[in-house]
């Protein structure tokens, strides 16, 4: 009876030695994502669910960076607890392995830059929002401290929406004639503001560029830190 129980003795150290291995930790995580792996694709509603594209893009992405996180892991475990004694060994080991993770780590790459980016609608409604929003840019003025009886040279762009475009421009104090309902078939606001000479000096004017397109649409251009000074004489 004592040959049968040392030889039991022996297997089960060896099973421990194996297990608590290197090789060992690495087959048992192995086991367990292969069963888990098998449990998923073996579940009906799974299956289905892979006829959605965004399902089975975010199967892809799970898998490539999972195998490629596994590996680096792997990779790190084997070179710190490794028992091979020669080195050299040791290092075309791992270098092989190395160039497994840096193709893998490429592919990752590219598919996470797939999966990730805009799908082409809606990079294509983005665009087509973008080139639809009515925008005023920002304006230009040719002498931000004029005198009275000068005149300042007034310049923007109107950039989506649907041409022509009518504009007006209102000052505030309103010490300087509105302009109203001026159109611009190609979007171009271009001004001449002449100071009167009303104005009294030192005083301080702002702006407001109000645009409206062909189909109603209407935006504000209403940037306070554009402004100019009427000068003493």
């Amino acid at each position: 009876m004592g040959e049968p129980d040392e030889r039991d003795r022996r297997v089960l150290s060896q099973l421990i030695s194996f297990f608590t291995s290197t090789y060992g930790i690495i087959t048992i995580l192995g086991f367990v994502v292969l069963m888990v792996i098998i449990f998923e694709l073996s579940s009906s509603n799974f299956i289905h669910s892979l006829t959605d594209k965004e399902t089975a893009r975010g199967l892809i992405t799970f898998l490539v960076v999972f195998t490629t996180v596994a590996i680096a892991l792997i990779l790190a475990l084997y070179t710190l607890l490794s028992s091979i004694t020669v080195r050299e060994d040791l290092k075309d080991r791992f270098g092989y392995g190395k160039e497994v993770l840096t193709a893998l780590i490429g592919i990752l790459g590219t598919i996470l830059g797939f999966y990730f980016a805009s799908s082409p609608q809606e990079a294509t409604r983005a665009a087509v929002s973008t080139a639809q929003a009515l925008q005023v840019s920002s304006a230009f003025l040719s002498n931000d401290t004029p005198k009275k009886g000068d005149t300042v040279q007034m310049s923007s762009f109107v950039s989506g929406g649907k041409p022509p475009y009518t504009y007006s421009i209102s000052f505030s104090p309103p010490n300087i004639s509105p302009i109203a309902s001026k159109t611009s078939s190609d979007g171009s606001i271009k001004e001449a503001i002449t100071i009167p000479d009303s104005v009294p000096a030192n005083t301080e004017f702002t702006f407001r560029i109000t645009v409206e397109d062909s189909t109603g649409k209407s935006t504000i251009y209403d940037d306070r830190t554009k402004k100019f000074l009427v000068k003493t004489q």
